[in-house]
């Protein structure tokens, strides 16, 4: 049995409509909008329907401005099928552009989530089209490959195109002789890949690179913290569902583990008593290297708790504590020598759907999907354990996502999530 290599992990949109595994999402199509409002005659569903959604405009919409743009849903009204967006557009929205949005749980759609976006001059999604290796399209970037320049090599003489990443040699070429549909590129570490189609006539005659710039989508997977959700109302919690399938005709993922990146910042000690139970607080740390320098959450392993801290001076930390406990923590005092560490963003947990392919599907982004257990999962030792993923199997992840009362809005969430099998 062989090992499925990278692309054969896929992860996709759910939504709450599809009526089968893998269906079409619907493009919508706007008839008329302000910088903040859309409004579409076919957003025909019950009021609040689309209250929490993440919308997208698709990357040959009219708007050039609009292209590749997300934006969440802050309500939507049935009398007038009307969106109200979170926060304003770049640019107000023609009738005729085209989107789509993607809310709840049930079933896969057709839509993978997006990976890395190529920086260019041209704001839209993949895909992208090479410059200097015409006839070649970039339609998915792994996010293995990282932020950063990696480098395309198109040799006429072997017919072949190569991927290197970063300072790593040129991984293994791909013919690119015959036209080409969805062709996989891996980098030297056989894992970080490119996904693109060519056209082989309209290859260059020369040797040919094209160095693309690489950069994380923002609000891709997990909007924006919004001023309005951290109103004086306890905050909110939001969940999001994303599903995983193995692509692979023939083999299975071995034992496959799912986790969140390690963040940033060294682990270490507060150096004071600190009494937590007031609205107001603050706490010192040992060493501050590399922590964050605002809207992040710090866990106590001594005390197994956690807090989100507004921002940090120095080695001053300040949080507004919630009183109750966050994130499934019950509150407590923390003391001098306790250790300390930068806490991701998010917590997640695993669903496996029913035998008809079918996941939780809450009433709206704010109720959790009964009876899952969710943790952080931080680095490979905290690990979420599947087991075997068989070829053409789904699962799914959901990220609880915890927005603290009265805390600033806040940008670039980071939900990253790792898989890894054998």
């Amino acid at each position: 049995m062989a090992t499925p290599t990278a692309d054969k992990l896929r992860t996709y949109f759910p939504s709450r409509y599809i009526a089968a595994d893998g269906n079409a999402m619907t493009e919508y199509v706007v008839d008329s909008a302000t910088l903040r409002n859309i409004t579409d005659a076919a957003l025909n569903e019950a009021d609040d329907y689309w209250n929490g959604a993440l919308g997208w405009f698709v990357g040959d919409t009219l708007t050039a401005d609009l292209r590749g743009c997300f934006f969440h849903v802050k309500d939507f009204d049935a009398a007038s099928d009307t969106l109200t967006l979170s926060k304003d557009l770049p640019a107000q929205p023609a009738a005729g552009d085209k989107f789509y949005m993607v809310i709840g749980g049930n079933r896969r759609s057709g839509c993978e989530t997006f990976g890395l976006m190529v920086a260019s001059n041209q704001p839209e999604l993949q895909p992208y089209h090479c410059s200097s290796i015409t006839g070649v399209t970039i339609k998915k970037v792994s996010g293995q490959l990282g932020e950063g320049d990696v480098t395309l090599k198109y040799d006429p003489a072997a017919g072949e195109i190569y991927l290197q990443k970063a300072d790593e040699a040129y991984g293994v070429g791909i013919d690119v002789t015959s036209p080409l549909t969805d062709a996989i590129v891996f980098s030297a570490d056989g894992q970080s890949y490119l996904q693109f189609d060519v056209v082989s006539t309209s290859l260059p005659a020369i040797e040919k690179t094209e160095v693309l710039t690489l950069a994380i989508n923002q609000g891709v997977f997990t909007p924006d913290f919004e001023g309005y959700e951290t109103s004086a109302v306890g905050g909110k919690v939001r969940y999001r569902l994303e599903i995983l399938r193995n692509e692979d005709s023939a083999d299975t993922m071995i034992d496959l583990i799912v986790y969140l990146k390690k963040t940033s910042g060294v682990a270490t000690a507060i150096t004071s008593e600190t009494d937590l139970t007031p609205d107001e607080s603050e706490v010192e740390i040992e060493d501050s290297t590399d922590w964050p320098t605002n809207s992040f959450w710090v866990y106590n392993k001594t005390r197994d708790d956690c807090r989100y801290i507004k921002y940090r001076s120095g080695k001053t930390l300040y949080t507004t504590d919630a009183g109750a406990g966050l994130r499934d923590f019950a509150a407590v005092n923390w003391v001098t020598g306790d250790e300390v560490e930068v806490m991701g963003d998010i917590d997640i947990a695993l669903e496996v759907p029913d035998v008809s392919g079918v996941f939780s599907n809450p009433a709206d982004e704010s109720t959790a999907p009964g009876g899952l257990n969710f943790a952080t999962h931080c680095g490979i030792n905290n690990a979420i354990y599947y087991g075997d993923l068989d070829p053409g199997e789904i699962i799914g992840i959901w990220r609880r996502e915890t927005v603290v009362e009265n805390h600033r809005a806040r940008n670039s969430i980071r939900t990253d999530m790792i898989t890894v099998w054998s």
